[in-house]
């Protein structure tokens, strides 16, 4: 071994000890044993071997604190980040030594998606962390994490076999996911399970029964042994065990029901005894039992298993009330089976489109979900509801659509709720939205409505589109822009879909819509610089987008300007940096007639603004002595704006040579002297 070698072994096991006494604080910070923490070195350091790990004590790791949970995930996450193999193996012994102290409950010490890229982990190891990581919170696995599982196992259904045995040692529910798992991926098209595979579907059955007969007993379920053996018969067991309310139920076990009912969901095409589970679980809470099926599913969608396509006649395949049906499907968006319920459950259907039944069904699903019941989300939950509902209406019945919705007068309250908060004149600003009184009545109110509102950009535009989509009240429309003009909301296009306004006539309608409110001009101009602070400045075209904005909005403000000539100057000039842009530009499109009040603006403090004058003092080549006079101003900005237009004029031909050479003398700004050494020392590379 050379120096070199030598000198880098020393480098990497400094570096690895630094990195395993890290690992050894934070056990001592997880409460273990100091013995443990050194058997835990000893493997750590490569001085003992695998078996080591059957010797560390075993101890809950679910209720870490915050502080040390995020010590572990940063821990952790350098294992993406280790480039050799020896750095990684530590981190692999590491995980080891963890997994051996908490297994499933150590789930709290890693990111989300840790398992996903950690490939040098055993494989059943991940799988049960990573079905742990993911059933803390939503209470079932979704797609997605469906699909990060099927990548660890690459797709085979044998590699899920393989690992197996190791799953069921954990307990749980583990072993059971990987056969939900296995059958899903083997039987794509349901079909009888042959021989081969019948005492793995025992197996799966059985864990699920025995799963379900545990929760049934915790929820005081006296009968919970004749359910068990009424579901062994292949019959539904709804009419012993009755509905069971989980509102007050602890989450765990409302997390836990759902984790049993998406597991039997996903196999009941195969399986009999699944089946009379799912339908049990129907009759045991509906509302709870259909939630376990959002987005649960494996492989493409539209597979078997994806509830938005093949669960159009679910209602009656699972026994449940077609309004409760209907509800659940519109909240999920799964127009087929809204189509095929429109059909054949019409009059449920209609009811559901009656806001006070929308309401009803909307809280008690909430409530049995243990989603949150206060009015406002609940309002916000109906009108998506009743949006989707009415959209599938018209797609499918466009006659009964238009005799029900269109037809009827316009529910103006529910985007009313959205825009105005509580504030003292918040009935002044509801009558202005209901067309009860005029713009400039809101006007000495400003602040309060600015301070009032809260940001509720992303509920309040599905509302608004909704309205559009369902309504024609145009009036109605303006006079929501009008208002959050006035309050200077964060998305004042909230309503229009995105890139609207950069289409062909976006902005002078949004601007006609302002001015029928007889929207003054400050405020429209306030309008302007709203819509431009929005276009973020990450876009790739936001140059041509805000050059786009000034054209199609300059003939509404050169209108203002030939009409009221004084007061547009003055709100040009108090306008902010961007509405003070726009005033300029507009005065640039006649310089000379406009000379005074454009040189005026030289004093301004706004970057944008002076960029804006240097582009029109550049075309104005018989101003030159208004420019020279720029230079004799007290501010370095202004100095700087009459430079950078010379300088403009001498790449275009000009030499101001001498009058640069003669700025230099004087002037004191070292930003404007740096300027100008530079460009003479660069003109004069040139000419060399």
């Amino acid at each position: 071994m050379n120096e070199w070698e030598v000198s880098k072994q020393i480098m990497t096991e400094h570096t690895d000890s630094k990195t395993i006494s890290k690992m050894l604080i934070l056990l001592e910070k997880l409460g273990i044993s100091a013995k443990n923490c050194r058997m835990a070195e000893e493997y750590l350091n490569g001085e003992a071997e695998d078996g080591v790990l059957d010797q560390l004590a075993r101890k809950d790791l679910s209720a870490v604190q915050r502080q040390i949970s995020d010590e572990a995930k940063e821990l952790f996450d350098q294992i993406r980040k280790a480039k050799s193999s020896r750095k990684k193996e530590v981190f692999v012994r590491f995980f080891n030594v963890v997994y051996a102290i908490g297994h499933d409950t150590c789930h709290r010490l890693f990111w989300y998606n840790a398992m996903e890229r950690g490939e040098a982990y055993e494989l059943y190891k991940r799988m049960v962390v990573y079905i742990a990581i993911h059933l803390e919170s939503p209470g079932c696995l979704f797609h997605d994490d469906y699909d990060n599982l099927l990548r660890m196992v690459q797709g085979q259904p044998a590699k899920l076999l393989e690992v197996l045995p190791a799953l069921r040692e954990e307990g749980g529910l583990y072993a059971t996911a990987a056969l939900a798992m296995y059958f899903c991926i083997k039987y794509e098209m349901p079909d009888e399970v042959p021989a081969e595979d019948a005492a793995l579907m025992e197996e799966y059955e059985g864990s699920i029964l025995e799963s379900l007969d545990e929760w049934l007993a915790e929820q005081g379920c006296a009968a919970h042994d004749g359910v068990i053996a009424q579901i062994r018969k292949k019959r539904r067991a709804g009419a012993v065990t009755g509905r069971i309310e989980m509102s007050d139920m602890d989450e765990r076990k409302r997390r836990r029901f759902r984790f049993i009912i998406s597991l039997a969901y996903l196999n009941f095409q195969l399986s009999e005894v699944l089946l009379a589970v799912v339908q049990t679980a129907a009759a045991i809470n509906a509302e709870v039992m259909l939630h376990s099926l959002f987005d649960v599913y494996i492989g493409c969608k539209g597979s078997r298993t994806d509830a938005s396509v093949m669960g159009v006649d679910y209602d009656g395949l699972f026994s449940i009330d077609p309004a409760v049906y209907i509800c659940f499907a519109a909240w999920g968006h799964y127009d087929q089976v809204l189509v095929r319920q429109l059909g054949k459950n019409r009059e449920s259907f209609l009811k559901i489109m009656e806001q006070e039944e929308c309401r009803r069904l909307v809280h008690t699903y909430n409530d049995s979900c243990g989603y949150d019941t206060a009015p406002d989300r609940v309002s916000d939950s109906v009108e998506w509801v009743l949006d989707e509902l009415k959209q599938v209406l018209q797609k499918a019945d466009s006659t009964l659509y238009e005799q029900l919705i269109k037809s009827v007068e316009p529910d103006y309250e529910p985007v009313i709720r959205k825009l105005v908060a509580d504030t003292p004149h918040a009935g002044l600003a509801q009558a202005y939205l209901r067309g009860r009184c005029k713009f400039a009545e809101l006007v000495p109110y400003e602040e309060e409505y600015c301070d009032g509102f809260a940001t509720v950009y992303y509920t309040l535009k599905p509302v608004m589109q909704s309205f559009r989509r369902h309504c024609e009240d145009p009036d109605f429309i303006n006079r929501c822009h009008a208002f959050a003009v006035l309050g200077k909301f964060e998305r004042i296009n909230y309503d229009l879909e995105e890139g609207a306004l950069s289409k062909k006539d976006g902005l002078s309608q949004f601007f006609a819509g302002l001015d029928s409110e007889q929207v003054g001009l400050a405020y429209q101009l306030q309008a302007f610089v709203l819509l431009y602070r929005e276009v973020p400045k990450s876009a790739r075209n936001y140059d041509a987008v805000i050059e786009k904005y000034f054209d199609d909005v300059e003939p509404v403000f050169s209108r203002f300007l030939n009409e009221n000539e004084e007061e547009t100057q003055k709100a040009f000039a108090q306008a902010d940096p961007e509405g003070r842009c726009l005033g300029l530009h507009i005065l640039g499109k006649e310089p000379q007639k406009y000379r005074k009040e454009i040189l005026g603006y030289a004093k301004d403090s706004s970057r944008l603004v002076l960029g804006e004058l240097r582009r029109i003092l550049c075309r104005q080549r018989d101003w030159e002595d208004d420019i020279r006079a720029l230079l004799n101003g007290k501010k370095a900005s202004v100095r700087e704006l009459a430079i950078r237009v010379f300088l403009n004029w001498q790449e275009e031909g000009s030499d101001y040579n001498v009058l640069f050479q003669q700025v230099l003398a004087t002037e004191k700004s070292a930003k404007l002297v740096t300027l100008l050494q530079k460009e003479l020392e660069l003109q004069q590379k040139t000419q060399s």
